[in-house]
């Protein structure tokens, strides 16, 4: 989602180097293969994850969507993070502090919404 912002400050990110769809494919691939790593050591929580992450990778794929690929790329980070969360609840504590001092500061400073998960 930040190819374009990328490209004007000059980053040489997969996305800028090699376009949209074949990022999306790598990621999709990743995904894949994070849900057979996650399979093959017995931890159906992070099988079921990838799986999901990687659906919404695929639908992003097909359907050209700029809320749908924004949603694939932040969405298993969402999920990620809500399940370290329930293993250390100190962690989710601790993020949910951060995201309400960054949104706090991010309104006061620059008058705009971040971070957003839309």
């Amino acid at each position: 989602p930040d190819r374009t912002g990328d490209k004007i400050a000059g980053k040489r990110t997969i996305a800028v180097a090699w376009g949209a769809g074949p990022t999306m494919i790598i990621a999709l691939i990743i995904m894949l293969l994070s849900g057979m790593v996650a399979y093959h050591s017995d931890n159906i929580t992070l099988v079921i994850l990838s799986l999901l992450s990687a659906g919404m990778i695929f639908a992003a794929l097909i359907v050209t969507s700029g809320k749908l690929l924004l949603a694939a790329a932040k969405t298993p980070i969402l999920l990620l993070t809500l399940l370290a969360g329930y293993f250390y609840p100190g962690y989710l504590i601790f993020i949910v502090v951060l995201i309400i001092g960054t949104r706090l500061y991010y309104k006061r400073r620059f008058d705009m919404s971040y971070p957003r998960l839309t």
